[in-house]
């Protein structure tokens, strides 16, 4: 099986059509930008908005990055992944569990390689957005918190103080549902074992006696439609966000 085989870009039509899926989302993921940017380094007085300018730039070129990764990962779930079910038990021939009973020819799991490929992708770009949100608002209201642990946090809470609206708003993405499914599966994707890979089934639970149990079963899984269900949620929010903060930074 080569997976360069199934490999492909989508045609100009087919990029459009799949964009279209979220059009009026993505749309709403742009800042604006000034046409013309003249600096002086030597005026002092231009460094923050230099800074906001450029971080403007960064948030809008990872957008775009965002969006064509989107229509990779699109235009290989749309060919059609039949993965759920994901296992069945017994298996056909006596097995106790067979995976993926219904991929009938390697293109299946080529197009399932390459679908998890972009997904894992996907999820480490829009972390990066979201980082970047916190950024344009750093850069904005002149803050001077340097990147590094705690970067976040920091800005909140200096937010709290400025623009007590805007922070409710960012603090509370925490609990938001779509949003606390995003960071689960990212936080799956990049520490444990990926979730678009069936795990091995092993569980182990320590006992409040200190003593260790260890259980096989099925494999965890996320279906490829779970996570382009999650991945349009998390568009839509993303396109809300921006909206939020759009006339915050002008």
């Amino acid at each position: 099986m080569n997976i360069a085989d199934f490999a492909k870009y989508p045609t100009p039509e087919e990029w459009d059509s799949i964009i279209e899926k979220k059009r009026e989302s993505w749309n709403k993921i742009k800042l604006n930008e000034k046409k013309q940017k003249k600096y002086n380094i030597l005026d002092l007085s231009q460094i923050d908005q230099m800074e906001l300018d450029f971080w403007i730039n960064e948030f809008n070129n990872r957008a775009f990055a965002l969006a064509n990764n989107y229509v990779m990962l699109r235009s290989y779930y749309d060919q059609g992944i039949p993965d759920d079910p994901y296992y069945e038990s017994p298996g056909p021939k006596g097995e106790s569990v067979r995976y993926f009973p219904l991929f009938t020819d390697e293109k299946h799991y080529v197009l399932h390689f390459w679908f998890g490929f972009y997904t894992e992708s996907f999820y480490t770009r829009y972390s990066a957005i979201i980082d970047t949100v916190y950024h344009i608002i750093n850069a904005k209201y002149k803050f001077g918190i340097s990147p590094g642990t705690g970067f976040i946090k920091k800005v909140l809470n200096k937010l709290k103080t400025v623009d007590e609206e805007l922070y409710v708003y960012l603090n509370d993405l925490q609990n938001n549902q779509v949003f606390k499914k995003f960071k689960k599966l990212r936080n799956d994707i990049a520490h444990n074992f990926s979730p678009s890979q069936v795990s091995s089934g092993i569980k182990r639970e320590q006992k409040e006696d200190g003593s260790l149990v260890i259980s096989l079963g099925i494999g965890d899984y996320t279906t490829t439609k779970e996570f382009v269900d999650n991945i349009d949620e998390s568009i839509d929010l993303l396109a809300d966000i921006v909206e939020k903060i759009r006339t915050k930074i002008v």
